[in-house]
This record gives C-alpha cells, structure tokens and sequence, in this order.
C-alpha cells in the first residue's frame, strides 16, 4: 500500500477555515488544553500551523505597541506597511512625515520609530531607505494590512480584514 501524504496547506491554498481558527486560537490564549481529532487529510496540520503563523505574527504588532504606544505604533505600522507595499522605504518618504514634526505638536518622533524598527529587526538601512529584513515578516505585512503605500494614514492600529477566505 502507498502512504498518501504531502505537505501541509499554506497561503492561497488555505481557505475556509476562520472559525475553527478562531475557535481554537481562542482555546490557545485561555491555556485550554485542547485536542483536535480528524480522519487522515482534513487539514490538521494546516490548521495548527496556520494558527502559529497568525500567534506568531501577532507578536510584532504587540511588541511595537507595548514599546511605541498607540500614536508612534501606528506610525511604525504605516512605515512597515508602505516598506512592504512599496518594496522598501525610500529616504523621500522619511523626510515626508518628519516635516509636519516642526509644524505640529506631536508626541511621535520618527527618529525613534525607526531606531525601534531596525533594533527590533523590522527593518535594515539599505542604500537609501529601509528595507524588510525578513521575506516571510514582509510578504505577511503585505497581505495583513494589503493597503496601497499612497493611503498611508491607518484610522487605527487594527489589522485589515483578512485576504485570506
């Protein structure tokens, strides 16, 4: 007899699946103790990776608040955002949001965004501009918050709906 096997689900592939990944993501951050049972090949695998992914990726966004605060983490957010979209970001877009600095009364310095963005490992100076240091961070920025880098202005630091179905 053949063993019938293969790799687990990701990207495109992975549909569907929101309220079970709810669900047990929601069973994961209470500390319940959870099995999940299915015949061979419904996707079990997929689904816990999945959720790891997501968990995993929800750290970023956590560890930019927790240090930047609500103001200077959507800042960040829009910096990451435009860096994914755009491929990199460039010194002229830096400039850009550091003018309205000296004409503003803002509690957000982009200097200090950036340093937290290349100490944590977000971003890496390259030529002139920043770019991703982590393929897998950046193309999950890219589809998390899918916006084009010309709309930078986020209405809040809540992700965008999903582009996963």
């Amino acid at each position: 007899m053949r063993k019938a096997g293969g790799n687990w689900v990701v990207g495109d592939r992975f549909f569907d699946r929101e309220a079970e990944l709810e669900a047990l993501s929601e069973r994961v951050r209470e500390g319940t103790h959870t099995l999940l049972t299915a015949q061979r090949r419904m996707g079990k695998t997929s689904l816990v990776r999945e959720l790891l992914r997501r968990l995993d990726m929800e750290h970023y966004e956590g560890r930019l608040r927790l240090v930047l605060g609500d103001e200077a983490s959507r800042v960040a957010f829009e910096m990451l955002t435009e860096a994914a979209v755009a491929g990199r970001l460039i010194d002229d877009a830096i400039a850009r949001r550091r003018a309205p600095q000296a004409s503003e009364a803002t509690s957000v310095h982009i200097d200090q965004v950036l340093h937290v963005l290349e100490h944590d490992g977000y971003l890496a100076r390259q030529d002139a501009g920043y770019s991703f240091t982590s393929g897998l961070l950046e193309d999950w920025w890219r589809v998390r918050y899918g916006r084009s880098a010309a709309s930078s202005a986020f209405p809040s630091t809540e992700p965008a709906p999903s582009a996963e179905r």
